[in-house]
């Protein structure tokens, strides 16, 4: 739960109101009034009362300046919301506040808002699956398609070493060991690199320089180390001083000497050793400082990332709300959110490992049970990651413990063979063929998110991020009749050509107690031609006399007509549109006048000037639609409504 702290958010609401509008004391006043009303109604559990106050309060803050006090106001608004589970509210103004603050250069008041709207993002993205070719990858040992699939196998009682009985008691094949070696020890010496090497696996070896960055030198230890790798005739990913981000390793603290060594060890393997790919990994926190560890692309193969998630933040049931938020942690998190910073800044130039990850099953001090959320987790992992992540191109589960790995670290059991149904979720959500038995060949399939029509027939899945709610089926319907379910993320179903999935493709997902908890539609039919648009039931839009085709068709959304932005503002309108895809803002310009909508936001700007809208813009099978009527005449068009013939009539002189 959110913690609340009414007064000191009362005292700095004030005060900002007091200082930010000295010149008008009647008008802070009233203010000050409406928010103790808006309180007082909190605390006596009108929910409904307040938060229409508060929201007129935003936007009345905002038409005089005063963006600061209604960040506040959005905040209280947003905490209000998540407390009551409305959480596509709570989103909404959780961005607000982040946009108000953000845009005064407060960034670090926002952190937390904006990563619990990560976490409580009430959202359904819908892919379809492809079958591939082999094709081939820019990367270094990369597979042009699907994950290596790797495990420890050390410190594990019911694999003791054997990454055949790994398989065995996992229920699927392997392609990829991870080991670990400390400075001055040869790979020879580490079992694991004789366990890939027999296998005929990809390796990941950890090279720990535990003594220093100072000992790492161009000498005949670093170049023998080099030779070994060379001659195993195996793919190898040399993972060199790991988490260096972190200041609890030995090799954290001097970003400049880390990629020095980095690059003298990475010159050392370029010259001789090309079955070998370097690879720099981070732990995914603190974020602040991984750029500047980064040796640059030249020196750099993959780019790797640590990070686990717990049921508590350090296992500890009483840390603190606010630090389990800030690193995705806590048992409402989503798991997939830890990797999207790395995967953001480096997807695009280099393939992405996930070197070391664990998901909790038991807590361990105090001990505590979690294996039902570790196996619906293990499950949204796995099975969600080629849709989010389709050039996460390995992933190696740290089957271990930390407290026997780092004696000292009480936190969470990991390992899978311990527990029952961490093992039948483990076992559920590998096997698909994206998770590669040999690292030396390619998946059969891709996704790809949903733009436009649905073939005939095909796969379907979807990425359900909201991590307070745990949903347990994932059912599909087309023209009132149900395609599909399924009970296992990424929810897939196959359809065949017969089922005519066309019109509206709905999307519900239900939670543990059957209840619907979440709705998406997507539209699936063939864009619409003038003739089927002049039935008495359909939209007809015309431009100075002409029809419009558009290749989307137009829908009502409370007596509102939302058309395809593109269409109506660029080739019809001829404005010039940008859209900013980190904000989901398209911004509109024409002749003078620039407006800006943001999807799923009823506020929007005609020339900086704050304009309420009835319906906000929003995406509908990755198009964006737009209220036709507020855009037209924002641009200078002029709008009239035929109800008779259901047509809109746009007129404009160019």
């Amino acid at each position: 739960m959110i913690k609340r702290r009414y007064l000191s958010l009362t005292l700095v609401f004030f005060l900002i109101v007091s200082l930010l509008i000295p010149s008008k004391p009647v008008q802070a006043a009233r203010e000050w009034q409406r928010y103790n009303q808006a309180e007082s109604l909190y605390k006596q559990g009108n929910i409904q009362e307040a938060a229409p106050i508060l929201e007129a309060l935003v936007y009345d803050m905002q038409k005089i300046g005063q963006n600061e006090a209604a960040g506040f106001c959005a905040q209280y608004l947003g905490k209000i919301m998540d407390q009551w589970g409305r959480y596509e509210e709570a989103v909404k103004y959780y961005r607000l506040e982040a946009e108000l603050w953000d845009r005064l250069g407060h960034q670090d008041w926002t952190l937390t808002d904006k990563r619990r709207a990560e976490t409580i993002n009430p959202e359904i993205q819908l892919f379809i699956e492809k079958k591939v070719g082999a094709g081939s990858a820019s990367g270094k040992l990369e597979p042009a398609n699907g994950a290596i699939f790797g495990t420890t196998i050390l410190r594990d009682p019911a694999v003791n070493g054997s990454l055949r009985k790994a398989e065995q008691v996992y229920g699927r094949s392997f392609s990829g060991i991870l080991g670990y070696v400390l400075w001055g020890d040869l790979p020879s010496a580490v079992s694991e690199v004789e366990e890939a090497k027999k296998a005929g696996v990809a390796l990941q070896l950890a090279w720990q320089p535990d003594q220093g960055l100072q000992l790492v030198q161009d000498n005949q230890y670093t170049r023998q180390f080099i030779r070994e790798l060379g001659k195993l005739n195996i793919p190898v990913f040399l993972r060199f001083g790991g988490e260096m981000n972190g200041d609890w390793t030995q090799w954290s603290g001097n970003s400049e000497l880390y990629k020095e060594k980095f690059r003298l060890i990475a010159s050392l393997v370029q010259e001789g050793a090309p079955n070998v790919a370097m690879v720099w990994s981070p732990n995914y926190v603190p974020e602040n400082e991984i750029d500047t560890y980064y040796p640059g692309d030249q020196w750099v193969d993959w780019v790797g990332i640590n990070a686990y998630s717990d049921y508590y933040f350090r296992g500890d049931p009483y840390a603190d709300t606010y630090a389990t938020i800030q690193n995705y942690q806590g048992h409402e998190a989503n798991p997939m959110t830890k990797f999207k910073a790395i995967y953001q800044r480096y997807s695009s130039r280099k393939p992405i490992m996930i070197c070391e990850t664990g998901i909790a099953w038991a807590n361990l001090q105090p001990y505590q049970d979690v294996s039902a959320w570790g196996a619906y987790n293990l499950k949204r992992f796995y099975g969600y990651l080629p849709l989010v992540y389709p050039r996460i191109k390995a992933v190696f589960y740290f089957n271990n413990d930390l407290s026997e790995a780092l004696p000292g670290v009480e936190r969470s059991h990991y390992r899978i063979s311990q527990n029952s149904r961490m093992l039948e979720a483990f076992q559920e959500a590998t096997i698909s063929p994206w998770y590669l038995d040999d690292p030396q060949t390619s998946s059969p399939l891709t996704y790809e998110r949903v733009s436009g029509q649905l073939p005939v027939a095909g796969t379907l899945a979807c990425y359900i991020p909201l991590g307070p709610t745990r949903i347990s089926r994932v059912e599909y319907w087309a023209n009132d009749s149900l395609v599909g379910a399924s009970n296992c993320p990424p929810w897939r179903v196959t359809y065949q050509e017969g089922q005519k999935v066309s019109g509206e493709l709905k999307v519900i997902a239900l939670d543990e107690a059957g209840q619907s908890v979440l709705t998406a539609s997507f539209l699936s039919s063939q864009p619409q031609t003038p003739a089927q648009m002049t039935g008495p039931s359909a939209i007809r839009i015309m431009f100075n006399g002409q029809p419009l085709v558009l290749d989307v068709p137009p829908i009502i959304v409370k007596d509102r007509v939302l058309v395809p932005i593109r269409v109506i503002a660029e080739e019809v309108l001829e404005a010039q549109v940008d859209w900013d895809e980190k904000t989901h803002t398209a911004t509109l310009v024409l002749e003078g006048k620039t407006v800006k909508l943001r999807i799923n936001d009823d506020r929007a700007y005609v020339n900086r000037e704050l304009v309420k809208l009835d319906v906000p813009a929003q995406i509908v099978n990755q198009r964006t639609l737009v209220p036709l009527r507020f855009v037209s005449e924002s641009l200078g068009a002029e709008v009239s409504w035929d109800g008779l013939t259901q047509t809109v009539n746009l007129t404009r002189t160019r």
